[in-house]
């Protein structure tokens, strides 16, 4: 049984918040990541993004994010990967 590491915890926390706040304030200004093109960018972050609430976050409290994910959520590419995987459509 591995020890409680509370610093570590928090670490973990504070810099998942930044880089969220981060990522909301620049799909506010456009698009995507790289601005008007989906790219690498966008499909580096979605699968974290996507999967917030591991970290005790909520999609909903980044509205633009949010937005974000469901465009992605409504690619055909990402249907068919997610398909493959299993991870539903």
């Amino acid at each position: 049984m591995s020890t409680p590491q509370p610093y570590a915890s928090e670490r973990f926390r504070s810099e998942a918040a930044r880089l969220l706040g981060l990522l909301e304030r620049r799909v506010r200004d456009t698009a995507w990541l790289n601005g008007e093109d989906y790219s690498v960018a966008d499909i580096a972050h979605f699968g974290w993004v996507r999967r917030m609430a591991y970290g005790g976050f909520a999609l909903t409290d980044f509205p633009a994010l949010s937005e974000w994910v469901e465009s992605i959520e409504a690619r055909p590419a990402t249907s068919r990967a997610k398909g493959r995987l299993g991870l539903g459509v």
